[in-house]
């Protein structure tokens, strides 16, 4: 059976009270503490100082890493990007600023991609009148058409991802 870690950043093993225990480390942490000095001048390291030299230590939520099934990792990740979906689409229908805001770039992009004289004329307009300008222009009805358009093309491409990741166990 194939496993797979699941985890946020470097995975170091430090030793703990009980055994080893595993602790997740973010990579560009900041410095660890210098050792506390001791009554004699010798430096007493604390349970936490128990870090190489060069290991810098960032205290995490998450503290452990476990080796799960690949299909348990699919699966978790499935139903992590299926949440993160629905709160994407709930915040783009609250929001309506924030829709507005995705539609305009998307027209915008399209009208770059037309060709050289529109690339030019959208990059002009985006220069002069700034974001919302006369290429990325949309009325009421075109935004909610354009938007709804984006919302069925992402779920679209997640329901792609989701047959392609089900065909990788079949093979």
């Amino acid at each position: 059976m194939v496993t797979r870690a699941l985890a946020l950043g470097v995975v170091s093993l430090l030793p703990s009270w009980g055994g080893w225990s595993g602790r997740v480390r973010t990579p560009g942490a900041p410095p660890r503490r210098p050792l506390r000095p001791q009554a004699d001048g010798q430096p007493k390291p604390s349970r936490r100082d128990v870090l190489d030299e060069f290991d810098s230590e960032f205290p995490q939520s998450v503290t452990f890493c476990q080796l799960i099934s690949e299909e348990d990792f699919e699966r978790q990740a499935a139903t992590y990007t299926e949440r993160a979906l629905r709160l994407l689409f709930r915040s783009l229908d609250r929001n309506p600023a924030l829709a507005e805001r995705v539609v305009r770039k998307s027209k915008q992009a399209e009208c770059e991609r037309r060709g050289l004289l529109y690339f030019l004329w959208a990059k002009v307009s985006c220069a002069v009148q700034g974001e919302l300008n006369c290429c990325n222009s949309v009325g009421a009805l075109e935004m909610h058409q354009r938007l709804e358009q984006l919302k069925r093309r992402i779920h679209r491409v997640h329901l792609y991802s989701q047959d392609e990741a089900i065909g990788s166990f079949e093979v």
